[in-house]
């Protein structure tokens, strides 16, 4: 049961290249719908993964180091890559 307006969506923090990548793409989910939140501060990992389970949040949005875009559905655990916010809304709305 997700309420309407919990976030379903986290894209995680790690450096100005994440927000400056991720903005655009979290905009473009807000407007097909798709309830989405950027963490707000560059923090460890292990801390953005605290709030995503405390939140209940069902998928987070990382990227790797030489750039690549993955969504991880936090209830089975998978990763899958993505290139563009099209690919990134049907894995979402699978």
């Amino acid at each position: 049961s997700i309420e309407a307006n919990s976030t379903q969506v986290l894209f995680t923090n790690q450096s100005d290249n994440d927000e400056d990548k991720f903005l655009p793409i979290l905009f473009e989910l807000r407007a097909e719908g798709i309830n989405s939140e950027i963490y707000p501060d560059q923090v460890k990992w292990k801390r953005q993964m605290n709030f995503v389970t405390r939140k209940n949040i069902k998928f987070v949005v990382s990227s790797s180091q030489d750039g690549d875009m993955f969504l991880k559905n936090m209830e089975t655990e998978e990763k899958t890559a993505f290139s563009t916010t099209k690919e990134l809304v049907s894995l979402i709305n699978k």
